[in-house]
């Protein structure tokens, strides 16, 4: 592999090892979150427990409430980057 094929094939890993990263701790975050939901905490006492801010932790309390009482973290997950997903697109062609 030439030494711009290994720039350029470093800098995806990277990127993707980063990804990864972050859906791990986002997911990690979740399963605290549902949680603290089965013991019957509220958003904001979860959100100032785990020092996260109010409105993440309400939104994803609001989906993880859908999924109750099973709690799927994973099926939570994708709702919420489907969401994210969806409002990127409708900015975006507003922009």
């Amino acid at each position: 592999m030439t030494v711009l094929g290994e720039m350029i094939w470093n800098d995806g890993l990277g990127a993707g090892i980063e990804k990864g990263r972050e859906a791990g701790s986002f997911m990690k975050l979740i399963h605290q979150i549902c949680r603290k939901l089965q013991k019957g905490k509220e958003a904001a006492q979860i959100a100032e427990e785990l020092k996260e801010e109010l409105p993440l932790a309400e939104r994803i309390c609001k989906v993880a409430k859908q999924c109750a009482p099973e709690y799927d973290c994973e099926a939570i997950y994708h709702c919420l980057k489907d969401e994210e997903d969806s409002f990127k697109a409708e900015i975006g062609n507003k922009i």
